[in-house]
């Protein structure tokens, strides 16, 4: 079933790819053409049991942003996100380099969002059960993702997590692609926050 799994994952993360490769390529004209600069970003994250990997975005972020930022969220109007990053972000549109990390093995189409090290051992030390959103392989999207938002306490998030952890099947899994989707279309005719 593992490897059924794993081949289902490519197979879908590819097409996904060929689908999405005409507002890929928008995204990233977008970018060079408004920054002038790199549009890809490869950061490191943190995935199943720990591991750390490089998962693949679009750059919405002004270059150097992570090292200033450190250990906070971010804010809609914030300074560090470049012109057109507010609309790739909001629509997710960031994201779909991230399909390279599903190819990879990284990552799987559904599962706990991945975290940066810098909020890692913090969260382990602070919050009980934190380790147990490590026990699956993390996800493009997630429970915690669909049940609340960015700024969802990382307490809150971690209930769904869990949940999921525990109680991942199919139809779990197509209900949260279908909140996601459903997610995705909200945010594509809410009113633009100004950038």
């Amino acid at each position: 079933m593992g490897v059924l799994k794993r081949i289902i994952q490519i197979l879908s993360a590819v097409a996904a790819l060929l689908l999405l490769s005409p507002l890929l390529v928008t995204a990233m004209l977008l970018i060079f053409f408004t920054t002038g600069k790199w549009v890809l970003y490869r950061g490191k994250r943190v995935g199943k049991d720990g591991r750390i990997f490089n998962m693949y975005k679009l750059r919405t972020l002004k270059i150097g942003s992570e090292g200033k930022i450190r250990a906070r969220l971010l804010s809609e109007d914030d300074p560090y996100i470049i012109p057109v990053g507010g609309v790739l972000r909001r629509l997710k549109i960031d994201e779909i380099p991230q399909l390279f990390n599903v190819i990879k093995g990284e990552m799987n189409f559904i599962g706990p969002r991945p975290i940066r090290p810098i909020f890692y051992d913090y969260f382990l030390e602070t919050i009980p059960r934190y380790q147990e959103k490590f026990k699956v392989k993390p996800g493009l999207t997630g429970l915690a993702q669909v049940m609340g938002d960015y700024q969802t306490p990382v307490i809150e998030k971690l209930k769904y997590e869990i949940f999921y952890n525990s109680h991942k099947n199919i139809r779990l899994d197509v209900k949260i692609i279908f909140l996601t989707l459903k997610l995705l279309f909200k945010n594509l005719f809410k009113k633009e926050q100004k950038l």
